[in-house]
């Protein structure tokens, strides 16, 4: 059997030594990580409680109008109901009453404040506008901003308001005529509530918006009533209850810490290697680089047996011996990317190199 073969299948054997460990190292980690997870779980018994509502709260809001009518000859009754269409010429005023409660399951300390503003809104309806243009925003306060601090379970507010349309109206009239505008404009009457509480470590809050849109300079209008979505809500709490066996667990613990510093170690390894072989063909690089007139890359190891093999231990030696006697230097790679052979040879005589990832230089 050949030098060179054998070299060759040494090479392979170390190779596949390195394979085969790390393969066996990946299965051992893998092994003891998965298995000290499925000891964890199996030694954790984790109960968990059925959701236990602790308080539930549920808001309610209703909206109510009615539009009173100047003397006229054509309605039977001054009084229409909500949902019709009025004719703004006989509209004297409109009656708006408004009703909110929030209601808990149980007493909770709160803070409330309600208030009800009511705001003339005029858009530009000209040609060369799109006709939701805002030209002017004014706001009458219809009544201030009241707090009250409490504690109960019912929250209960009523509120009534009379709308004098044809102030309201007149304004707008007033507006578009004295500044030559086409404008389309319209009164809203706005209720607003919010409430702030605490039960427990739980907050509370809610904000309700009650709205009556009341269009203006129109031949006849009909009112629309808008206002956020009522609220039912409940505040529950899941208690969870972990038992388990102590001997398992305490396996487990020490599973996934052993697994941890196997991939530790491994991972440390590669990096080792890496920036070994990464020195190793930095080195390479350079000498071949500075020196390729004079250095050939042969495939199979030169058979130095019989000559006289002197061992130099730098390049630059290597280099003075090939200025003097003329001679290419040889390269072949024993390992690859870890481990090279520079050599001269003349007659018996043999001068080498040694260019290894592992050594200092």
């Amino acid at each position: 059997m050949g030098c060179d073969s054998m070299t060759r299948k040494i090479n392979k054997r170390v190779k596949l030594k390195l394979r085969v460990r790390m393969i066996i190292d990946i299965i051992l980690i893998s092994v003891l990580f998965f298995g000290s997870v499925f000891l964890f779980i199996f030694s954790s018994n984790i109960e968990y409680d059925v959701s236990k509502n602790i308080i539930e709260y549920k808001e309610k809001s209703d909206v109510k109008y009615s539009v009173n009518l100047k003397d006229n000859t054509y309605y039977p009754t001054k009084k229409l109901d909500m949902g019709q269409t009025y004719p703004s010429l006989l509209i004297d005023n409109i009656n708006i009453d408004y009703k909110y409660e929030f209601n808990f399951t149980k007493d909770v300390n709160y803070e409330y404040t309600f208030y009800t503003t009511a705001t003339v809104v005029i858009n530009d309806k000209s040609g060369t506008s799109n006709n939701n243009t805002l030209l002017l925003e004014k706001s009458y306060q219809l009544e201030q901003p009241s707090t009250v601090q409490t504690k109960n379970n019912n929250l209960y507010i009523t509120r009534s308001y009379v709308i004098d349309y044809a102030t309201y109206n007149n304004f707008v009239n007033q507006y578009r005529s004295s500044l030559g505008l086409a404008v389309d404009a319209y009164v809203k009457v706005d209720m607003y509530v919010e409430m702030t509480g605490k039960y427990g470590k739980h907050n509370i809050h809610n904000m309700k918006v009650m709205e009556v849109e009341i269009p203006l300079i129109k031949n006849s209008i009909n009112i629309n009533v808008n206002g956020s979505k009522d609220v039912d809500e409940k505040i529950s709490e899941t208690n969870m209850e972990i038992t388990g066996n102590t001997l398992f667990m305490i396996f487990s613990i020490i599973m996934f810490v052993v697994s941890i510093l196997l991939f530790v170690q491994e991972f440390l390894s590669v990096l080792r290697s890496d920036k070994e072989q990464s020195k190793y063909i930095k080195q390479l690089n350079k000498i071949v680089n500075a020196n390729s007139d004079v250095i050939v890359r042969v495939k199979n190891k030169i058979n130095l047996k019989g000559h006289n093999v002197m061992e130099v231990d730098s390049i630059e030696k290597l280099l003075d011996v090939q200025n003097e006697l003329r001679i290419p230097i040889a390269y072949y790679e024993e390992i690859e990317n870890k481990k090279g052979y520079f050599v001269i040879v003349n007659g018996n005589a043999a001068w080498e190199f040694k260019l290894s990832a592992d050594e200092e230089r």
